[in-house]
């Protein structure tokens, strides 16, 4: 099941997922990591 990858700084959505991923916010710089 996929879910919503979200900015914990400013809430942006990210992408659409599952899995580990990293990823840098590109509006405020935040790097986020999912599992």
């Amino acid at each position: 099941m996929y879910r919503e990858l979200r900015c914990t700084a400013c809430n942006k959505l990210l992408g659409k997922g599952s899995g580990t991923v990293e990823i840098k916010c590109c509006r405020c710089k935040t790097v986020n990591r999912f599992n």
